[in-house]
């Protein structure tokens, strides 16, 4: 049997047909279209944002939509300036807080870097830049400000910061205590480990967070106990000695006490080691050889006829170094228990001395002291202007002898060695020797004139302060100075 299509099943074929032939062209229209359509979306933006921000673009949460950078830039420097007032807390156990603030940690902020990142969008003539305008409206660009260190003001900041908050080991020691020798513990120190933490804070002011807890190392000490017991057996080896000390007749006695005065400790090669100090057991020498020396008397010849007013005589003076080269070995079990002292002869010296006041020495004005008198005098040529009591040097730092001019004159000079005034100064050695009124301390003490007559100054030549004023007003620069014994 023979079939036949109907006449409307083959106009639905027909039409199938027709569509699936125009579908690819009416896609590519379509197509063109939206493209149509975009490109002149686009260039529409492009023309309305030729100069501003594109829609969506933010800073710090501040919109930049239809801005200019011009208009924007105050608004980003003072959001800057508002961030670099930020502090973070530094939180340690058992410590109180501190707040630094980013500014005081080195870190600013780049503005004009981020508005040209984002100025970049759609205003370049590139394709990124044209495309990432499509993202932009769709996705948004938000930035935020990334700071910027100055590495040394960060630097400074974390060390005065762990400065202040580190604790410093403290090493083991020895002491001595009523003749026997302890060891003090040494203690642990805590430090903060700077560079990790300067990489923290880093961290911390890009991520804006406003606290850090800070973690201590342990530090310990660079001498420890057991770094002592070679001194320590050292030291109470000395200090179970006593030493008798015999000059004739006399008998001084060093004990446990004594001894552990003259133990000082020294580092040397990574070591602790106990030694005897020279320069202690020196004092306790001079201490005892203030019983035994005996200065030189001076022989004395009158200046004006030559005859010999004193024969004088040699003194005595403990030989210190012999003494001290005897302790040490008998400490160190070279010798015995008892040590002899000895003495060296101190050769008298020769003196020309004048009897009072010398005059006709010079045609004017000139000043003489006597040491030995402890006197001054203001002459004029043949005249005795003054005679005057002084108070000059001690034994110890005695008053220079010869002829000298007065150099300077300073109505009331200060001594930065001593700490004290002194009142109408006249030098005649430098700035270090000079003739002065008593001295006067700041706080307004005044030296009493019962020193007058007695040598006691540093080496200067002291007067009441009349006779000092009257010296003052009288000597002129230049003349001449004249001191003897």
């Amino acid at each position: 049997m023979k079939l036949f299509k109907s006449p409307s099943n083959n106009k639905k074929d027909k039409d199938k047909k027709t569509k699936k032939k125009y579908l690819p062209i009416i896609l590519i229209a379509s197509a063109l279209g939206i493209i149509f359509l975009a490109l002149i979306g686009f260039l529409f933006l492009d023309q309305v944002y030729a100069n501003k921000f594109y829609p969506r673009t933010q800073v710090e949460n501040l919109n930049l939509s239809g801005k200019t950078k011009e208009e924007i830039q105050s608004d980003i420097e003072n959001r800057a300036n508002e961030l670099l007032k930020s502090s973070i807390n530094f939180e340690i156990a058992d410590k109180s807080a501190e707040k630094i603030t980013y500014s005081d940690l080195g870190a600013s902020y780049n503005t004009a870097e981020v508005l040209d990142k984002l100025w970049q969008i759609g205003h370049e003539y590139s394709l990124n830049s044209k495309l990432s305008v499509f993202t932009t409206l769709i996705n948004g660009a938000t930035f935020n400000l990334e700071p910027e260190f100055d590495q040394a003001i960060l630097d400074s900041a974390l060390a005065n910061y762990s400065e202040k908050t580190n604790i410093q080991p403290e090493n083991a020691s020895i002491k001595v205590t009523e003749g026997i020798a302890e060891i003090t513990p040494g203690k642990n120190g805590q430090s903060i480990d700077l560079m990790s933490l300067g990489t923290v804070v880093k961290n911390a002011v890009t991520n804006r967070t406003s606290t850090i807890l800070i973690s201590y190392q342990d530090q310990k000490p660079e001498v420890e106990e057991k770094d002592l017991s070679d001194a320590l057996f050292q030291s109470q080896t000395w200090l179970n000695q006593k030493l008798n000390f015999i000059y004739g007749e006399d008998i001084y006695s060093a004990d446990s006490k004594e001894i552990g005065l003259w133990i000082k400790y020294e580092e040397k090669d990574g070591k602790i080691s106990a030694a005897l100090d020279d320069e202690k057991i020196t004092q306790y020498l001079n201490g005892i050889a203030e019983n035994i020396d005996k200065p030189a008397r001076a022989r004395k010849i009158n200046g004006s006829n030559s005859q010999v007013i004193d024969e004088g005589s040699d003194g005595i003076s403990l030989d210190r170094k012999f003494a001290l080269k005897q302790i040490k070995d008998t400490l160190n079990k070279k010798g015995g228990s008892d040590i002899t002292l000895v003495t060296t002869d101190v050769p008298k010296s020769e003196k020309t001395v004048f009897d009072g006041a010398t005059t006709g020495l010079y045609p004017g004005k000139y000043v003489e002291v006597d040491l030995s008198e402890q006197k001054l005098f203001r002459i004029e040529g043949d005249n005795i202007a003054s005679e005057n009591t002084v108070s000059t040097g001690k034994w110890s730092m005695p008053t220079p002898t010869g002829t000298f001019s007065i150099l300077s004159k300073d109505p009331r000079a200060y001594s930065a060695t001593y700490d004290l005034y002194m009142p109408y100064w006249m030098a005649f050695i430098g700035t270090q020797y000079g003739i002065h009124a008593l001295p006067e301390w700041p706080s307004g003490y005044r030296e009493g004139e019962a020193h007058l007559g007695h040598p006691v100054s540093h080496g200067c030549i002291r007067l009441s302060d009349d006779d000092a004023k009257a010296m003052y007003d009288w000597a002129d620069i230049g003349i001449p100075v004249i001191v003897h014994d």
